[in-house]
């Protein structure tokens, strides 16, 4: 319910997904490996067995790569989407700490909830931006 706590219809049906390389504890460079995108793919249409189910994620800014990391996700989108999933996509910019912030938000096109559920993304995204 974190994101959405006023929407109880759905806000136990709401993930925050991470993906993040680890070797030995110690999160690790990636490399080059064909199978990824197809893994991360797997991993979506297993968890959206349920079609209630929400994913929400951000991209890593540490490094400053986060528009990159948002571009490779996007493409993944789109190679594997087969029209069953929509998705929301939110950008914050923060001028303070010159950054932006990638906000997306994956759900099944006939999720019951689609209508509210991408109204509260919206509301999210704009609270977001407002306290920026």
């Amino acid at each position: 319910p974190f994101y959405f706590p006023e929407n109880i219809e759905f806000n136990h049906n709401v993930f925050e997904l991470v993906i993040k390389l680890v070797e030995d504890g110690e999160y690790a460079r990636p490399q080059k490996d064909a199978k990824l995108p197809q893994t991360i793919a797997a991993i979506f249409f297993d968890f959206f067995s349920s079609r209630e189910r929400v994913v929400v994620f951000s991209c890593d800014t540490t490094d400053r790569k986060q528009a990159a990391r948002h571009r490779k996700f996007n493409d993944w989108y789109l190679r594997f989407n087969d029209d069953s999933f929509a998705k929301f996509d939110g950008i914050i910019e923060d001028t303070v700490n010159d950054s932006v912030y990638f906000l997306s938000m994956i759900i099944k096109s006939d999720n019951p909830y689609k209508e509210d559920i991408s109204i509260a993304f919206k509301e999210l995204t704009d609270s977001l931006l407002g306290g920026k």
